[in-house]
């Protein structure tokens, strides 16, 4: 039996608008042969119009087969170096990695994030420390396993993470509430929800739904947490004129969706999970006016199969 390799990475690609149509097209951008191997490109210097440049950026892809332990390994990594866009969104440095592991025989391969990182991100010039949860998404390395752990009752979990947002979720009821707090109902009532009704804020999910949606596709983020940008629900910001929205919350997330006045919406740590495979965008870009289109930065992805014969 053989094994079909799969793995890409591009460090970034996209497409403008206004003020004019145009094609960014995607930059340090390598796949993997089936076969496995190795694939790498580098890219510096690049400048597309003042829009968005990055002084170096590599794409790495391999894949390998361990004969000692029976199994087949595959690396997807980009790394760029002082990425700025539109003067809004800097980062001195910036990784996205992932890795499987996959075993003969098994039906899915494991796959984590480990290596994944932001340094010195600031958004409209605020020095931003999103936390990267990498610990969860090694305990659930496959669809299957992420699928059983987000429909879990939040109550019997044993995950550590589960038990560390219950905490944070019962601070933030008590802040709001104040002296008429009722911990104990609070509790009861965060215990009762699935996992994935106790993240659905964090990851964009649907209030009471689960995990999957109706292509059986996990959408979430590695950042379960990003620290000095105001958070607001879909339902609070609807009920706000759109001038008081810029004027007064010129800088709000929902999760780890984030709204910047007059740039447009960034999207950080992205993951879709699928059965066997899982792709990281670590800045999915939406512009707003003046500039318009869409752009991703820093994606990667993995997954393999095996063959017969």
């Amino acid at each position: 039996m053989s094994f079909a390799y799969n793995a890409s990475a591009v460090a970034l690609g996209g497409r403008i608008v206004l003020p004019g149509p145009a094609i960014i097209q995607s930059q340090a951008s390598v796949a993997l042969a089936p076969t496995g191997g190795v694939g790498t490109q580098t890219i510096s210097n690049f400048n597309y119009n003042g829009i968005v440049t990055f002084d170096e950026a590599s794409a790495y892809v391999s894949g390998s087969q361990d004969d000692t332990d029976n199994t087949f390994n595959t690396l997807s990594t980009v790394t760029i170096r002082n990425l700025n866009v539109l003067n809004v969104l800097q980062v001195d440095r910036l990784v996205g990695s992932i890795t499987s592991r996959h075993d003969r025989g098994a039906p899915e391969g494991e796959i984590t994030f480990q290596g994944t990182s932001v340094d010195n991100l600031r958004i409209a010039g605020r020095l931003i420390g999103p936390r990267f949860n990498q610990s969860f998404y090694t305990r659930y390395p496959t669809h299957q396993a992420m699928v059983a752990g987000m429909n879990e009752n939040v109550a019997n979990s044993q995950c550590p993470e589960v038990r560390s947002w219950v905490e944070e979720d019962v601070a933030k009821e008590r802040a709001k509430a104040g002296p008429n707090f009722d911990e104990a109902a609070c509790r009861a009532r965060l215990g009762l929800l699935n996992v994935a009704g106790l993240v659905a804020d964090r990851f964009c999910l649907p209030p009471g739904g689960g995990a999957r949606d109706d292509q059986g596709l996990v959408h979430c983020s590695l950042a379960d947490d990003i620290p000095g940008i105001e958070e607001m629900t879909p339902e609070d910001e609807a009920r706000i004129p759109p001038a008081e929205l810029r004027q007064r919350h010129p800088i709000r997330r929902y999760g780890y969706v984030i709204k910047v006045a007059g740039f447009g919406t960034i999207k950080l740590a992205e993951i879709v999970i699928k059965p066997g495979e899982r792709r990281l965008n670590m800045f999915r870009l939406e512009f707003g006016c003046p500039t318009t289109g869409d752009m991703t930065v820093a994606s990667v992805g993995t997954n393999g199969t095996e063959l017969i014969p």
